[in-house]
């Protein structure tokens, strides 16, 4: 019984230790705060911060002709993964070196069994390097090497609008 109470007494004391501890994690509550007019990274304790200029050539423009049927130009998704940064819109995955060199681009856009007529969400398992990509409206995942190549696809039961890829499972949302 004494050990027991012994035991307790550490427990208690090291989680009071753990609780009080300092950590460095910064929380934001951006419910209560007023309106905010400008915001510099600075007041978010941004001190590093690099520009990365991004090689331009034909293929890894944003805005091409590829893109005029969703008459969306803006890149709504960027995951770093290991030494490359990808960029996607609505149309494309567009895959650059940390350098900004550009290095190529992710599924092709098209009706082709290894293509996809729409980009809705993708996401990479960190494990493999397996790029994931959900084209909703087709109702199936298509996933590609790291380097672009087609590996396999996935049909769906339902359409889909977001994907993750966490641990070797897919987690899809699909509300309204």
């Amino acid at each position: 019984m004494m050990i027991k109470l012994i035991f307790f007494l550490i427990l208690l004391f090291r989680c009071h230790l753990i609780n009080n501890s300092e950590n460095d994690l910064k929380v934001f509550n951006l419910g209560s705060s007023k309106k905010i007019e400008k915001l510099r990274l600075s007041d978010l304790d941004m001190k590093n911060i690099h520009y990365i200029p991004l090689e331009t050539n034909e293929k890894s423009v944003i805005s091409s002709g590829d893109n005029l049927y969703f008459h969306d130009y803006t890149i709504n998704k960027i995951i770093s993964a290991g030494n490359s940064i990808f960029f996607k819109n609505h149309a494309k995955i567009i895959k650059f070196k940390r350098t900004g060199e550009f290095e190529t681009v992710i599924a092709p856009i098209g009706r082709g069994p290894e293509e996809v007529t729409q980009i809705n969400d993708f996401d990479i398992d960190f494990n493999t390097n397996n790029i994931y990509i959900l084209s909703g409206w087709q109702k199936k995942i298509k996933i590609y090497n790291e380097n672009g190549a087609y590996l396999r696809e996935i049909n769906l039961p339902f359409y889909s609008h977001e994907l993750d890829v966490y641990e070797n499972k897919i987690i899809l949302s699909c509300g309204n």
